[in-house]
């Protein structure tokens, strides 16, 4: 074993640092990303303007009012739209809604099947009383259907404003749309427009601003929730009020969740928590590094000064 030599110089606080394995950073953020999953903090979400208009949207239509729901993500995209998802179809479901839903992303259905069987066929609040609409089951083709995903992006965005039928002549499990008493009086999308409304859920190309595009022309009400990257190319429609209300990234799905309130799992609450622990750590990080740097350029100005007066 080597000693220390006697005459070496004990190491400083910064130097410590500076020379510190980056394995323990990876390790702090590690832990930033993953302790706030199992123990949530809660921090709270102030609701801005858009995630507001966009719960008064869907909350000021009329109760029992039929509802279309384009959901178009993948599981990568799950973490920042699943809670509004989740929030929305709570939302619906104690207006006592009914909803069509449609999917343009050959990945979705298998998560809107999940939605299904969790949310609106299911007892939402066991213990609350019986008239409790979060406890009434949901029946397929009466209080709701999934019609399916339908390959052809923009081509099938155009025929939904036009004929429904005509884009989703069958569900997916291929019974005649026409059959479905549901869809009884629907001919196109504009049918939800006096008493209901459009909410879409989209991740990307094609989605919500391909439906904005095509269909702005039959001022429909329309809602939109989306990933925060896409959100620089939905806010102009936001801000010109052909969009009723938009839910960006997971800070606004976790604004969202908190206006819902939905029983169970907060997802949002704890995708926010990651969020801001994660990126306090990368700040810290950054401060440390910034402070490490410029203790060095003052430990080498001075060595330079001391050997110049030598």
């Amino acid at each position: 074993m080597s000693a220390t030599p006697a005459n070496a110089a004990p190491r400083g606080l910064m130097e410590r640092l500076r020379t510190m394995d980056r394995r323990w950073l990876f390790l702090f953020m590690g832990l930033a990303i993953v302790l706030p999953i199992f123990f949530p903090i809660g921090l709270p979400a102030l609701p801005g303007d858009a995630t507001v208009d966009t719960y008064d949207a869907v909350a000021n239509i009329k109760d029992g009012s039929r509802v279309f729901m384009s959901i178009d993500f993948d599981p990568a995209s799950r973490p920042e739209l699943e809670p509004f998802a989740k929030s929305v179809l709570v939302q619906l479901k104690r207006k006592r809604c009914k909803i069509v839903i449609v999917s343009l992303w050959e990945y979705a259905p298998p998560l809107i099947n999940g939605y299904v069987r969790s949310i609106l066929q299911a007892p939402l609040n066991p213990g609350g009383p019986p008239d409790d609409p979060l406890n009434k089951i949901y029946e397929r083709k009466t209080d709701f259907i999934f019609l399916g995903f339908k390959s052809g992006k923009q081509a099938v965005i155009n025929t939904l404003g036009q004929s429904l039928p005509t884009a989703y002549p069958t569900t997916q499990e291929g019974e005649p749309v026409g059959t479905i008493p549901i869809m009884e009086g629907i001919r196109s999308v504009q049918d939800f427009k006096d008493s209901g409304i459009l909410i879409l859920i989209s991740a990307g190309f094609p989605g919500a601003k391909e439906y904005v595009e095509l269909l702005s022309r039959y001022e429909l009400p329309i809602v939109v929730s989306t990933t925060a990257v896409s959100r620089t190319d939905l806010q102009p429609f936001y801000s010109s009020g052909q969009l009723k209300g938009l839910v960006a990234g997971m800070q606004g799905a976790a604004e969202y969740e908190q206006l819902v309130n939905p029983p169970g799992e907060q997802l949002g609450k704890k995708g926010l928590d990651v969020l801001n622990i994660g990126t306090l750590v990368i700040i810290l990080a950054i401060v440390l590094g910034n402070l490490i740097y410029l203790a060095e350029r003052r430990q080498q100005k001075r060595a330079a000064s001391g050997g110049g007066a030598s």
